[in-house]
C-alpha cells in the first residue's frame, strides 16, 4: 500500500525470506512506496501499480476525508485488480502477497493478505464496514496478521473474524546490536501530507532551540538531500541499513505511532515519543495503548512540547527487546508448499 512508507517497510523482511527460499521475487506498488522498494531492492523486477491517492486535509477530520473519497478507493482496487490479474499471466506468477492492497489477489493463484488493522472503528455504520472489510479480506487464501497472540501490540486492531489467519510475528526490517550512543535524539518524520511539513517544522524550530544533538530523517526517499545546522543533521531519507544504526544510536525517538514504528521501536528495545498524525483513529489507539503501558510517551501534535516530552520520558520504560515468536519462516514454507501442491495437482490432472 502507498499510504505513507510502513507498509513498505515491513514488507522488507517478507521480501528477504522469499529470496532465502529460493523464490524469484517481483514487486508491485506506487508512489513513495515504490521507490523505497526499487532503492532496497533494485535487482529485482518491478511494476507500478494505480496509486489510491489520498489526499489529506489539515483542517477536515480525518475520518470525513477518507469517507469522500471511498469511490476513488474502490476504483483503485477494482482497477489494481485488473493490472495484478494481467501481471499474474504474463510473469506467470505463482503466489502473491499483498501489504493492504485489496484487490492485489487472484482466483487461480494462492494469494496472501498482510494486515494488522482488521478491525475499523469509525462513528458511523461500523457493524456494516467492518463486514465489507473481512468480505474484502476474505478474497484472499489466508491473512497474516504481523503480531503475536502471547504478547500482542496491536491489541483490538487485529481482532476480526476472518476464514484462514495467521500470527506471522513482527515484520521489522530493523536488527538489535549494541551501539554507542551518537545522538540525543532522532525524531523520524512520516505520514501524509499536509500533516508530513507540519510535522517536521513543528519538531525542526523545537531541536533547534534545544541544543540537544539531534538527527532528523524527513521520510521523502525521491528526493536525497543532507544538510548540517548547529545541533542539528537533517536528512531527507535512510536505507534500512543507515536508519537502523541511527535508531540504535540514539537516546530518544520521536514519531508517528503508525504500528510499523511500533513494531521497529519493539525490535530495537528503544525509548519513545510518539506524536500521532492528527485524526488518524489507529495511531491514536496504539500511542494512548502504549502510554498507558508506561512504554512510551505520547502528545498530540498541536501540543508538541519536546522540552516536556524530554522530562517525561524519563518516567516511562521503553520497549525493551520484545520477545516474541517469530512464524515469518514458517508462514513463507507453508506457502511455498501450497503452491507446489497446487502445481502438482494440476500436472497430474
Amino acid at each position: 500500500m502507498d499510504w505513507g512508507l510502513g507498509h513498505a517497510t515491513r514488507c522488507i523482511p517478507v521480501i528477504n525470506e522469499l529470496l532465502r527460499n529460493g523464490c524469484e521475487v517481483q514487486m508491485a506498488s506506487s508512489g513513495q512506496a515504490l521507490t523505497l522498494l526499487r532503492e532496497e531492492f533494485s535487482s529485482l523486477k518491478s511494476f507500478k501499480l494505480i496509486p489510491y491517492s489520498a489526499t489529506y486535509s489539515s483542517w477536515l477530520p480525518l475520518r470525513l476525508k477518507v469517507a469522500l473519497q471511498l469511490p476513488k478507493f474502490l476504483y483503485a482496487i477494482w482497477k489494481e485488480h485488473r493490472q495484478i490479474k494481467r501481471i499474474v499471466s504474463d510473469e506467470k506468477i505463482d503466489f502473491i502477497i499483498s501489504d493492504n492492497r485489496y484487490g492485489c489477489w487472484s482466483a487461480q493463484k494462492p494469494s496472501v493478505f498482510i494486515g494488522h488493522l482488521l478491525n475499523v472503528e469509525v462513528p458511523l455504520f461500523q457493524r456494516m464496514l467492518n463486514r465489507y472489510h473481512s468480505y474484502l479480506i476474505n478474497r484472499f487464501s489466508i491473512c497474516w496478521i504481523p503480531d503475536t497472540t502471547e504478547n500482542s501490540l496491536s491489541g483490538k486492531l487485529s481482532a476480526a473474524k476472518l476464514k484462514h489467519v495467521k500470527y506471522i510475528g513482527l515484520l521489522s526490517r530493523m536488527k538489535w546490536k549494541a551501539a554507542e550512543i551518537q545522538y540525543e535524539i532522532i525524531a523520524v518524520i512520516s505520514g501524509p501530507e499536509p500533516q508530513r511539513t507540519i510535522f517536521e517544522k513543528k519538531i525542526r524550530a523545537q531541536l533547534l532551540a534545544s541544543k540537544k544533538k539531534s538527527l532528523v530523517v524527513k521520510g521523502l526517499p525521491e528526493s536525497p538531500h543532507r544538510s548540517q545546522t548547529d545541533n542539528l543533521t537533517e536528512v531527507s531519507h535512510l536505507h534500512s541499513a543507515e536508519l537502523n544504526e541511527a535508531l540504535l544510536q540514539s537516546a530518544l525517538v520521536i514519531c508517528r505511532s503508525g504500528y510499523s514504528s511500533v513494531m521497529d521501536l519493539a525490535t530495537l528495545g528503544k525509548k519513545a515519543i510518539f506524536v500521532p498524525t492528527p485524526g488518524q483513529p489507529e495511531q491514536e489507539y496504539l500511542a494512548d495503548e502504549m502510554m498507558k503501558k508506561g512504554i512510551a510517551y505520547a502528545m498530540p501534535q498541536h501540543e508538541l512540547d519536546i522540552a516536556k516530552a524530554i522530562d517525561e520520558s524519563k518516567k516511562i520504560t521503553g520497549f525493551g527487546i520484545y520477545q516474541h515468536t517469530n512464524n515469518l519462516r514458517e508462514a513463507v514454507r507453508e506457502l511455498i508448499d501450497l503452491q507446489e501442491r497446487k502445481e502438482n495437482t494440476e500436472t497430474k490432472n
